[in-house]
């Protein structure tokens, strides 16, 4: 996971306010990518697993032409991980 560097820094700086990251709210970001369900899939866990509270899916600049598009993408996301 690429983000481990940061939540080690944010886990430090909790610390230094007396609070652990499961009393702040962490949302993480997923991009549509390839579009492989597979690596959704696997980002979802690793975020579930680092306490993730929130998450959003991007599907900017991946070549989608209309807002339909953009809201297929999603909907075959949420389909994916819910």
């Amino acid at each position: 996971m690429e983000a481990k560097p940061a939540l080690a820094q944010l886990d430090r700086f909790l610390e230094q306010a007396g609070r652990t990251r499961s009393q702040v709210g962490l949302e993480a970001r997923i991009s549509y990518d390839s579009g492989d369900p597979r690596l959704w899939e696997a980002a979802v866990h690793e975020w579930q697993e680092a306490g993730a509270t929130h998450l959003s899916f991007n599907t900017m600049s991946k070549g989608f032409k209309t807002p339909q598009e953009h809201i297929q993408a999603i909907q075959r996301f949420a389909a994916t991980v819910l």
